[in-house]
């Protein structure tokens, strides 16, 4: 799949500026080769994922490079969740 002509032609025929993306590691880290993601909004809370099997927040898979290079964000607002966790909001350098 074209991910950067998809997301062109939403814009184009539909109007539509901003997407949410709510993938596993495998979209997730698919879109970030392509470098479409902006901004990362990540709530941290304290549970623990003890399963082998668990995909991380950001993956490569068979789509795309199979080399990828580190993205940059930097943090540009954290808000504390009563007291269990953290909601932070990471931006594109």
């Amino acid at each position: 799949m074209n991910l950067p002509l998809a997301v062109q032609k939403l814009k184009k025929l539909f109007g539509i500026q901003t997407l949410l993306l709510e993938g596993g590691g495998i979209a997730n880290g698919s879109f970030l080769q392509e470098e479409l993601i902006d901004e990362i909004s990540l709530v941290v809370v304290p549970a623990a994922e003890c399963n082998e099997d668990a995909i991380p927040f950001f993956k490569t898979g068979k789509y795309g490079a199979k080399t990828t290079f580190a993205k940059s964000f930097h943090l540009k607002e954290a808000k504390r969740l009563n007291d269990n966790g953290l909601w932070l909001i990471y931006s594109k350098n």
